[in-house]
């Protein structure tokens, strides 16, 4: 019985999905393709529209700032030098000790 339970379990989804393509194909054939075709030219359906355009040109303008910037900031890094932080003093001329940051001390 559980032989039979699991070849159910098995075949039953793979036949639902098979159903699902076939009508799937007869539908995309018989009804999706002829309105299509009789919708326009192939030129036409390909046209973009003008909304299609804009989004495109701006899509393009953010890319190239970004690629601006991008390049502007690996230029500023290799530009830039750092130099070590000298010790922290710890003592003055009267023998008084200066209190050292706290590391938490710039955390908000």
């Amino acid at each position: 019985m559980t032989i039979i339970r699991k070849t159910f379990k098995d075949l039953v989804p793979k036949h639902i999905m098979a159903l699902m393509v076939n009508k799937m194909k007869v539908f995309i054939e018989t009804e999706l393709m002829p309105s299509l075709y009789g919708a326009g030219t192939p030129a036409e359906l390909m046209e973009e529209s003008e909304d299609e355009v804009r989004r495109r040109e701006e899509l393009l303008g953010m890319y190239d700032a970004c690629k601006n910037a991008l390049k502007t900031i690996s230029e500023v890094g290799a530009k830039t030098s750092s130099v070590p932080m000298p010790a922290p003093i710890r003592g003055n001329d009267r023998g008084q000790t200066t209190p050292t940051p706290s590391p938490n001390m710039n955390q908000k």
